[in-house]
């Protein structure tokens, strides 16, 4: 993915949930309410409440679950399968 946040999957997988903006790629790393919030653009006090939203919610089991979604999409081993066989499409 063009523009997915590098640092926030690194976050991820260390276990640590995400409070992200819905732009670019980043929706699609945080499932809402489950590893982590999303907000709107340009809109502090929905940063703030999601923020304040994620501080009350259990860390640990969003945690568990970034380190999970990582680990199902990211691994290497996955990466280079998909690589691979982007690369066997068009050879």
């Amino acid at each position: 993915m063009e523009a997915t946040s590098i640092s926030g999957l690194e976050a991820m997988a260390t276990s640590l949930p995400l409070v992200g903006t819905r732009v670019g790629g980043i929706p699609d790393l945080i499932e809402e309410g489950k590893n982590g919030f999303l907000c709107n653009p340009a809109d502090d006090e929905d940063l703030a409440e999601k923020i304040d939203t994620l501080l009350a919610a259990d860390l640990k089991a969003f945690g568990a679950h970034s380190r999970q979604m990582v680990e199902d999409n990211f691994a290497w081993p996955k990466i280079a399968r998909r690589t691979l066989a982007a690369y066997e499409t068009v050879v």
